[in-house]
């Protein structure tokens, strides 16, 4: 019986081998591609009440993907994305100097009846690093942190044709993590939705003086994205 059981083992075994070694040589150690998408930015505070005016704004984003994949249902990936992020804003308020993002730096406008509305663009170049789970039928979940460093930041004014730089006035580096959900087809063309979560308080700005107190800037951002993996 010992026997029997000894050699159905080395049977199995002999079987899993060659159809696991068989599975892995189709898929290839390390592969590189391209997405592209939009995002929908926002920038929350924990201790200022920023989302009663502040809206999305709405941005793109696009640059490399490149992935090791070690395993059929794991692998590392790396991004290297230029993104459109920053926020809306609108308050019967206006922006004067010193500059400060969000139009914290205020006068009263509430003589004008209509809104003043803001966008702050603020552009970055993110690398995330992530951890990528591949479910059945290229089904995959990620998960990693990211870096992201400024190009440049404006705050731009709808009701007339003032822009501010305000790259003084944020952290020239962001950082945070970075969730995503996706499905990669056996021809390469993939979809996916990431969610950066800023945990670094972006404003380089001291808000002490004129408000009696400091807010923390974090930023928010959705991404859809379309790609291909070469």
């Amino acid at each position: 019986m010992k026997k029997a059981c000894l050699i159905f083992i080395m049977m199995m075994t002999s079987l899993y081998f060659p159809l696991k070694m068989s599975a892995q040589e189709n898929i290839p150690n390390f592969s590189y591609g391209i997405k592209a998408g939009l995002n929908l930015a926002n920038i929350n505070s924990s201790n200022f009440p920023l989302e009663e005016f502040t809206k999305n704004r709405l941005g793109f984003h696009g640059g490399l993907v490149f992935e090791y994949r070690f395993h059929q249902f794991f692998a590392l990936g790396a991004e290297v994305l230029y993104s459109q992020q920053g926020v809306k804003s609108e308050s019967d308020y206006i922006e004067i100097e010193p500059p400060g993002e969000l139009g914290i730096n205020q006068v009263n406008n509430s003589s004008n009846e209509s809104l003043i509305s803001s966008t702050g663009k603020y552009d970055y170049l993110n690398i995330p690093l992530v951890a990528k789970v591949y479910f059945f039928k290229g089904l995959f979940v990620s998960a990693g942190p990211q870096l992201s460093i400024l190009l440049s930041a404006k705050d731009e004014f709808s009701d007339s044709d003032i822009e501010v730089d305000v790259k003084e006035e944020i952290d020239n580096f962001d950082f945070g993590l970075n969730f995503g959900v996706g499905f990669q087809s056996s021809i390469g063309l993939f979809v996916s939705a990431n969610y950066y979560l800023g945990l670094n308080n972006i404003s380089a700005y001291n808000y002490s003086d004129e408000l009696g107190f400091d807010p923390k800037l974090h930023q928010g951002v959705w991404q859809f994205s379309v790609g291909y993996m070469f």
